[in-house]
């Protein structure tokens, strides 16, 4: 079972994890954190395309797992999985459970999070 670092060393834990130099993942960081605040909130469960909704999801997936952001990684995992058998209501509660461990993720990269 793979642990997560501390907010002070997560950009050198993936770095070393994913044999990148740091200014490389502190730029794949840039990115996961311009995604989740551009593409994540516009989905809201109502009137959202599941072919585009199943792409971001599918996406943000692949982000987390590369950066080794297990606890994401797999909360969208599941989503994807389930994506096409889940209630409106389900649905909406997963949706607002990604965004929330979405922005603590980022909290944590930027080191605003306790250890």
């Amino acid at each position: 079972m793979k642990t997560q670092p501390s907010a002070q060393s997560l950009n050198a834990y993936v770095a070393s994890k994913i044999d990148l130099p740091q200014e490389i993942v502190f730029e794949l960081f840039k990115k996961f954190i311009a995604n989740t605040y551009i593409l994540l909130p516009q989905f809201d469960g109502y009137n959202d395309d599941p072919e585009t909704l199943k792409m971001t999801i599918h996406s943000l997936k692949g982000i987390a797992k590369n950066l080794f952001l297990d606890t994401l990684g797999t909360m969208c995992e599941a989503f994807e999985t389930d994506l096409n058998t889940l209630t409106f209501e389900q649905k909406t509660q997963r949706l607002y459970e990604l965004k929330k461990e979405t922005l603590r993720t980022v909290d944590k990269m930027r080191g605003e999070l306790p250890e």
